[in-house]
């Protein structure tokens, strides 16, 4: 019968599928035969292994027994604890052993502290037979857990991995607090954290949900999946992703053997990480040698004073219009002329922040535009905006904006400047690198550009002034009819009404068609492509790089597993596409993948699709946590060597 009082939990073997509760399950993982027989081919070398106790401090019947080899950094069984029960990588964490912290901060942030108290440790020389230590996970709501060295062997490996769940709590059944009948499966978060009977079953949320009241859907709100784990009904956790709240024996294993995606070995896992450029060493070497932008020496094509001279001409023309006073950066005006793509300006200056013209030279540069504009629907940074933007501009700004080079220009030019926002000068933006000035072949199309969108305020101007009427899914179109030398304005529909979603290539496609015959391999991959915050000048590019990182992360073990530099003239989203097909052509189909970035899902979709792989798109990533974490622990480990 179900009931909400619990008994002394018990949990299954691993090996044998013995039914015991913690304290048995220890003796029995001690003399279980089966365990015994299970050795796993690793040329036979003896290891030393720990198996540990694991319990909630706050509810007893939560517990998990684990075998721990001695080689397994603290950091391991920390990814292991909040994947299977605690959660949220951005978290702090720590371990406490022996009045010794070692702690975790997220997102590669650097520790403070002696290289002794973080986490990159073996446990080897921390650890021993009969050592109790605690383990916080710090969120709004703490969850504490204690672990209890049991026992310490040396012999032979019983499994491939170096952390083994041997044993854990059978999940609690609870009766529905409403209808007293069925079996819960949710659980009211709010009235849970009060101590009082907060446990919901399908068929009675549902019937609170048809007719629900602003009452109603606050309460269903407050209802999260009832799951294994000490934080059930605590915060937003919704249990683990890759452990089910059902713990499988190898007896089960065997019954679906040949229905479930084969493991994937550690050392597949580690050839595959060999097999590319590590992006450490590149950033090592950026650091190592810096070099600044004057001193790089290459042969760069200057336009002349004179040409320079007609750009700050036509710039000036430009400004005397206000143009800003009656268009706001999403009314586009685009230029059209036969046989040539279209030229997009938008105009900055409504709210007086920043005055200036952007020009997008055709539909590749104009979808950059359209990028920012749906950063928050495409869930992307402005970082990530900016590192792929692509147009040319004019601003007027203050006098430490400008650089030197620019400053030098206004001053052979003769030109009179001063007060703030009164500052005229010129940047390129191009992917893959820093803002910078203008060559001579950009001046030449910034000051023909200009040109044309004088002629268009000098004509249209008394239009704009009366306010035209155009909503955001419109631009204003200026055609130029060469033949009878006119000129038209027109409303059309914008021709990226959204930033489009792209496939992948065609040429992809014959490589797709012989993955379809891979074999499905239970991995979850997490990627993204992450922009680094530098600016890097290498001799090899005529100017400053903002290079972009993209990989993928392990989602079971919390490992970086791919972590490459783009050059800034390749497609970094084509690359990312290329990994994962290197990861399914060198290891299998993984069973998900998952990004928080819209673009590179709607880049995935097709191949996923055709090769039956699940994509999930989240919040957020670990990728760039993860790559800050392993460029911080190979700093750390390049000076000193850790146990």
């Amino acid at each position: 019968m179900l009931g909400n009082t619990k008994a002394k939990s018990q949990g299954l073997c691993k090996y044998c599928g013995k039914k015991l509760a913690a304290n048995e399950m220890l003796e029995h993982l001690s003399e279980c035969k089966k365990r015994e027989k299970k050795v796993y081919d690793s040329k036979r070398k003896k290891e030393g292994f720990f198996d540990i106790l694991i319990t909630s401090k706050s509810n007893e019947d939560y517990w998990m027994i684990i075998e721990v080899s001695e080689k397994t950094m603290l950091k391991e069984i920390d990814t292991f604890l909040r994947e299977i029960w605690v959660g949220n990588e951005d978290c702090l964490s720590e371990f406490k052993i022996e009045n010794i912290k070692y702690k975790y901060l997220p997102s590669g942030r650097t520790l403070y502290v002696e290289p002794n108290q973080s986490m990159y440790h073996t446990v080897k020389n921390i650890l021993e037979e009969g050592k109790t230590f605690d383990y916080t996970y710090a969120e709004s709501k703490y969850t504490k857990i204690e672990l209890n060295v049991f026992k310490y062997r040396e012999g032979i490996r019983h499994e491939e991995e170096d952390i083994v769940l041997l044993s854990r709590n059978i999940s609690p059944k609870m009766r529905c607090c409403k209808c007293r009948q069925n079996q819960a499966i949710w659980v009211d978060s709010e009235m849970y954290s009060l101590g009082y009977d907060a446990f919901w079953c399908e068929e009675c949320r549902e019937e609170i949900r048809k007719n629900a009241g602003i009452k109603e859907w606050e309460l269903l709100d407050n209802l999260l999946p009832i799951c294994n784990s000490p934080r059930m009904g605590i915060d937003d956790y919704e249990g683990s992703d890759f452990y089910a709240d059902e713990f499988k024996t190898d007896l089960d294993r065997e019954l679906v053997k040949e229905n479930e995606p084969k493991k994937v070995k550690k050392d597949t896992i580690e050839k595959f990480k060999i097999n590319q450029d590590d992006v450490y060493y590149a950033i090592d070497e950026w650091e190592n040698n810096q070099i600044q932008f004057e001193d790089l020496e290459v042969e760069r094509d200057l336009a002349t004073l004179k040409e320079w001279e007609e750009l700050y001409l036509e710039a000036e023309k430009i400004k005397r219009f206000k143009v800003w006073d009656y268009l706001c950066d999403f009314e586009i005006i685009s230029l059209k002329r036969k046989g040539k793509e279209p030229i997009f300006y938008s105009i900055l200056g409504e709210e007086g922040k920043e005055y200036g013209v952007d020009v997008y030279e055709g539909y590749d540069d104009f979808k950059t535009f359209m990028m920012d504009c749906y950063s928050e629907e495409l869930n992307i940074s402005k970082n990530y905006v900016k590192a792929f933007k692509r147009n040319l501009a004019c601003r007027w700004g203050n006098l430490e904006e400008l650089s030197q080079e620019q400053l030098e220009i206004i001053k052979k030019l003769e030109s009179k400047y001063n007060g703030k926002k009164n500052w005229l000068y010129f940047l390129s933006f191009e992917e893959g690198y820093s803002p910078c000035n203008l060559e001579r072949d950009e001046v030449i199309r910034m000051t023909k550009y200009l040109k044309y969108l004088g002629i268009i305020l000098e004509k249209f101007i008394g239009k704009f002034m009366s306010n035209v009427d155009v909503d955001f899914d419109e631009i204003m179109c200026v055609e130029y009819i060469e033949e009878k030398d006119d000129w038209k304005l027109y409303k059309e529909k914008n021709p990226l009404e959204f930033y489009k979603l792209s496939k992948i290539k065609e040429e992809d496609r014959n490589k797709l068609n012989i993955l379809t015959s891979t074999p499905k391999v239970d991995s979850i991959l997490d990627i993204d492509i992450i922009p680094l915050r530098r600016v890097v000048n290498d001799k090899k590019y005529s100017k400053p790089l903002t290079p972009s990182i993209y990989g993928m992360v392990d989602v079971r073990t919390g490992n970086l597993i791919s972590n490459k530099i783009s050059d800034p003239n390749e497609d970094v989203e084509d690359l990312l596409a290329k990994e994962v097909i290197r990861f399914i052509d060198e290891i299998g189909r993984p069973r998900e993948i998952r990004t928080s970035n819209m673009l590179i899902e709607s880049k995935l979709y097709d191949m996923c699709d055709k090769l039956d792989i699940d994509l999930k798109l989240k919040k957020s990533s670990n990728v760039g946590k993860k790559f800050g974490e392993y460029i911080m622990y190979r700093k750390e480990i390049d000076t000193k060597l850790l146990n």
